[in-house]
């Protein structure tokens, strides 16, 4: 288990140049953003562009903050997102431009290399206790906004704003909110 302080957070210039991101985890550690098996890391958007084309790469990705953004697949598929919306999941080798609804939007988003690993993200933010079933690979928790409590086996913690938390996902984890906001649950499995 490691806890990562919003104040330990590294930020990383995009890609393509046209913005930074500010890193959660990165697997393995010290990988680089050519050679990743799996990143979790936020990013301001403020303006229209191209997103970064990440062969091999699946995403997924929630809007966190801000109005909201249309992504314009080079297919002709359009999808739009906001923040009371699903995590959306896509193929990162997709040209795909992202048109903002009004304004800047903070994105959360999961990257993980087809054929190494595969991921799941779901959001969290009801008043009820979650436990979070024990599985093979890793547990990520996300904390945007509000403060959760953190318990597996004995050990307690509490996340907040900005906050993160990687587990082995072996071992069940209970959270509870503290105030009110989301966490987001992300299972990064190992493919055989």
């Amino acid at each position: 288990m490691r806890i990562i302080r919003a104040a330990g957070r590294r930020v990383r210039p995009w890609k393509n140049g046209g913005g930074v991101t500010t890193e959660i985890a990165i697997g393995p550690n010290g990988a680089s953003i050519e050679d990743f098996e799996w990143r979790v890391s936020t990013a301001e958007v403020a303006t229209d562009g191209p997103f970064s084309r990440f062969p091999c790469i699946d995403r997924t990705l929630v809007v966190l903050d801000g109005a909201g953004i249309r992504l314009a697949f080079a297919d002709g598929e359009v999808v739009t997102l906001d923040s009371a919306s699903q995590p959306f999941a896509f193929q990162g080798d997709q040209p795909v431009t992202g048109l903002l609804a009004a304004g800047p939007i903070v994105d959360l988003n999961v990257m993980s290399r087809r054929g190494f690993w595969t991921h799941a993200m779901v959001r969290l933010s009801d008043a009820s206790p979650h436990r979070l079933p024990a599985q093979a690979g890793l547990l990520v928790l996300v904390v945007p906004r509000g403060a959760w409590r953190v318990t597996s086996e004995g050990w307690s913690e509490s996340l907040d704003a900005g906050d993160s938390a990687i587990f082995a996902a072996d071992s069940s984890i209970e959270v509870v909110p503290l105030e009110p906001g989301d966490l987001y649950a992300i299972t990064l499995r190992p493919v055989s």
